[in-house]
């Protein structure tokens, strides 16, 4: 299972930065299973993704928008951007088809912090 992303390797946001920017992430789904996606990032509160998780269906493609929210002020021109998108995606198999997103969700576990005593 494999799905192809355009642009390949990193999304451009046009100048000025002071207003609202958009791109366009194009996840297609060239296989024969239908395959669920989430798209993270590591910038939460800079980025507006949508949708930002769903299904594509076999041999077909999902237009994800990006959208960068305003700076306060416009960054130097020789800015570098560290932030990251991650494209999460897995097949759903026919036995999962008829559950519904609920059942599908595991639970979080708590895990308890031990620290040792010296």
């Amino acid at each position: 299972m494999s799905v192809v992303i355009e642009p390949i390797s990193q999304l451009t946001f046009q100048r000025p930065l002071t207003e609202t920017s958009k791109e366009i992430l194009y996840v297609r789904n060239p296989g024969t299973e239908p395959v669920s996606f989430k798209v993270k990032t590591t910038a939460p509160r800079q980025y507006c993704v949508r949708p930002n998780a769903g299904r594509i269906e076999p041999d077909a493609q999902v237009e994800v928008q990006v959208i960068l929210q305003p700076f306060k002020e416009e960054p130097p021109l020789d800015y570098k951007c560290r932030d990251k998108f991650l494209v999460q995606t897995a097949v759903i198999k026919s036995a999962y088809e008829t559950l519904s997103t609920a059942d599908m969700v595991i639970e979080p576990m708590k895990i308890e912090r031990v620290f040792p005593v010296a």
